[in-house]
């Protein structure tokens, strides 16, 4: 499986180029899913003026409930984070127009095995071995979490964990890893399961978080962190 890692401001970018898209449809509202719609939604609402409305929606039974303000029908715009094989995006569809709301949908992200077929997409992949990691998704990169069922899951933050520099071994705690002297850093932590790096050489760091972008990777000068966060550069 290869991960594709998108960024918040890979994000942001993408939905200030389809903002002046919505705004031609007229939308009385945008419709965000919980909480996988909750960043573009805001981010798209704050973009385009238009006032938002929260759908709380429950996988393991399938049921769709509002969750605050419940807007009169009228055609809005539902997001979501993503387009999968699952039903939350067709189950919120049918909710709104037995409503008599008019739906269109907006998605970060779409696949090959998308069971729907968002009117906006802000990144798509033809790759079916591709998988999508969101910034709000980094405990994907731990095998745990996708060994544990429904019932065992924890919440999504105690899946995340640290590989510190060697150097840097006083900082780690239990359960944390410790990089060898030598080798690739970046690939020890994706291979073991971390999705966090901490390093004391700010030049391997930009290196490793361009090689690696599902990393969070930081660099420790002294007592304090600098979130790093690189991307290739092409001229001409």
């Amino acid at each position: 499986m290869k991960n594709i890692y998108i960024d918040y401001n890979q994000i942001s970018l993408s939905l200030e180029a389809l903002a002046k898209e919505v705004k031609k449809e007229k939308f009385g509202g945008i419709v965000i899913v919980l909480r996988g719609g909750s960043f573009p939604g805001i981010h798209l609402a704050f973009l385009t003026g238009l006032p938002f409305y929260y759908l709380r929606y429950n996988r393991s039974e399938e049921t769709i409930s509002w969750l605050g303000d419940i807007p009169s029908p009228m055609n809005v715009l539902l997001v979501e984070d993503f387009a999968g094989m699952g039903k939350t995006l067709t189950n919120c569809i049918r909710f709104l127009l037995e409503q008599s709301f008019e739906v269109k949908t907006l998605v970060v992200c779409k696949d090959v095995k998308s069971s729907s077929i968002p009117n906006y997409s802000c990144f798509e992949t033809k790759d079916p071995n591709a998988r999508y990691i969101l910034p709000w998704e980094r405990y994907r990169i731990n095998p745990i979490a996708d060994q544990h069922s429904e019932q065992e899951r924890k919440a999504d933050d105690q899946y995340y964990c640290t590989m510190w520099d060697h150097s840097l071994s006083r900082y780690a705690k239990d359960g944390d890893g410790i990089a060898f002297p030598n080798g690739n850093k970046g690939d020890m932590a994706i291979k073991s399961g971390y999705t966090h790096l901490v390093l004391s050489n700010v030049e391997e760091a930009i290196l490793v978080s361009a090689e690696y972008p599902e990393l969070s990777v930081s660099w420790l000068n002294g007592e304090k962190y600098y979130q790093i966060s690189s991307r290739e550069t092409h001229y001409g």
